[in-house]
């Protein structure tokens, strides 16, 4: 790993806490390895953030970012990975995008 210095880029994760399309900014937290927020609230443009949308995997519990309500994927769709269901029958299908992983589901036998 190279250390970082002045006039070096870097990648950090952050967290979108808020969106104003209409000012096309968006607030954010830089994260820590751990996933806790290590920076009070930043605005930036829109256009400097990339949405990472991550594959799902059955038995993951994702919550949606906008409401709170979780899900279990009980569906994943072969040819995208990033499209979901909580219904083992695959519809409707949902994107990963809004939604984070919260936990795993193990089903008690």
């Amino acid at each position: 790993m190279t250390t970082p210095a002045p006039g070096n880029l870097g990648e950090v994760t952050v967290r979108v806490i808020s969106v104003d399309i209409g000012a096309g900014t968006a607030s954010v937290r830089v994260l820590d390895n751990n996933g806790s927020p290590i920076t009070p609230p930043a605005t930036l443009p829109l256009g400097v953030i990339r949405v990472i949308v991550v594959p799902a995997v059955i038995g993951d519990v994702l919550e949606s970012v906008d409401n709170g309500i979780t899900a279990v994927v009980r569906f994943v769709d072969a040819g995208d990975t990033t499209r979901w269901s909580p219904s083992a029958s695959g519809t409707p299908l949902r994107s990963t995008e809004g939604w984070v992983k919260v936990g795993t589901f193990t089903p008690t036998p």
